[in-house]
């Protein structure tokens, strides 16, 4: 399976509440909860307990 070369391409927290200032609130989830932001307001949270181990 490939991906675009910018598929997962990090970057600082002040660009990502510019672009996704959605997304800024969700990183003060506690550890453990991922997140999935999509098009036309898809939202997707849940807790993932081996994210822990």
């Amino acid at each position: 399976m490939t991906h675009a070369a910018d598929f997962f391409e990090p970057m600082h927290h002040f660009h990502l509440d510019e672009m996704r200032p959605d997304a800024s609130v969700l990183l003060a989830l506690e550890p453990g909860w991922r997140f999935l932001l999509g098009e036309n307001g898809y939202l997707d949270v849940w807790f993932d307990s081996t994210l822990l181990l």
